[in-house]
């Protein structure tokens, strides 16, 4: 249980992070000195992005089959 739970605190923040990049590369008053972001460095965001999204599900498809096996009504 401690695993899934630091995995999905762990997914969350790399979401709210990423969030925050993307929010202000996007930031109206950053747009003078922005420099144009590698592809290289927009495949690694979009990587990290599908990862923390497929533990998030995996972790919810585990928790709800884990309820339905061994907490029946």
């Amino acid at each position: 249980m401690p695993m899934v739970v630091l995995a999905f605190a762990g997914s969350l923040l790399n979401l709210l992070i990423l969030k925050r990049i993307w929010r202000l590369r996007n930031h109206p008053s950053t747009q003078w000195r922005r420099a144009p972001v590698s592809s290289r460095k927009m495949r690694i965001e979009r990587l990290q992005f599908a990862l923390a999204v497929i533990t998030l599900t995996l972790i919810s498809i585990e928790e709800v089959t884990h309820f339905r096996t061994f907490h029946r009504f």
